[in-house]
């Protein structure tokens, strides 16, 4: 499973959630509930679409992320392909490397 692969080869990854550009959850990492699942991928769908809209008002190009940083954790939002989207919680310290990553993943 992809989800399973990423938390396994990022230690720093809490949770994923792979999603489609709607919010559906197409799967998610094994420690995380299902509902929570369903709401963490709605509010990524939400700030997803956010960040293309202001991207297209702007005109700043394809949107490339979207982070939410909090005092413990941050959540990141990326295309994943044409038709997925992926969320993930990870550690605020690590941010940078994480999203080079996954942006490597993605790629």
């Amino acid at each position: 499973m992809i989800i399973e692969g990423l938390v396994r080869e990022l230690p720093q990854v809490r949770h994923a959630v792979l999603l489609s550009a709607d919010g559906l959850v197409l799967d998610h990492s094994a420690g995380l509930d299902p509902t929570d699942a369903e709401y963490l991928a709605s509010m990524a769908a939400v700030l997803q679409s956010l960040a293309l809209r202001v991207s297209n008002v702007l005109d700043g190009g394809a949107s490339r992320q979207v982070v939410v940083r909090c005092d413990r954790i941050a959540l990141v939002v990326l295309p994943w392909n044409a038709h997925e989207r992926l969320a993930v919680a990870t550690a605020e310290a690590d941010l940078d490397e994480i999203i080079a990553k996954l942006d490597r993943a993605a790629a």
